[in-house]
């Protein structure tokens, strides 16, 4: 876990509304589903797993509210009904982990939740998440903070 600063960014790519209560529920879980469809898109298109992102953003209160998810790339996403989104700028908390990438997905988001359910950590802005894949086994998972003084 380390502190970045990320740069504004465009991603474009496919997404949906989901809350984490939802994606307990098996039948109206719609992560894997986006992401299942992001793949085949983005493999049919010839595009490699690195610089893939995942997007949590438009929270509408916090874990607890709905979110919107974007599965993307900063280069133009193939297919049709996609959406963009800005990345803001902003101070991020970088958690990484390794293996294949649904793992090292809940991994991380574990950690992160793991991390700041702690009374001295940072409190989440919950204005943007992302989780940025550099290959096959590789994940960066980025929580927007407000940092301390």
């Amino acid at each position: 876990m380390e502190y970045v600063t990320l740069d504004e960014f465009t991603l474009t790519g496919i997404g949906i509304r989901t809350s984490n209560k939802a994606e307990m529920d098996p039948e109206k879980a719609g992560i894997g589903k986006l992401w299942q469809a992001a793949g085949q898109t983005l493999e049919s298109a010839g595009i490699t797993p690195g610089g893939v992102f995942g997007a949590y953003h438009n929270y509408a209160s916090d874990e607890n509210g709905e979110y919107d998810v974007t599965a993307g790339t900063r280069e133009a996403f193939p297919g049709g009904n996609t959406r963009s989104l800005t990345v803001p700028s902003g101070t991020y908390i970088k958690f990484s982990r390794s293996g294949p990438p649904m793992e090292a997905a809940m991994a991380a988001w574990q950690e992160a939740w793991a991390y700041f359910q702690q009374p001295d950590s940072e409190e989440r802005s919950f204005v943007c998440d992302l989780e940025a894949y550099s290959g096959t086994d590789t994940l960066e998972l980025f929580i927007g903070v407000i940092k301390k003084d």
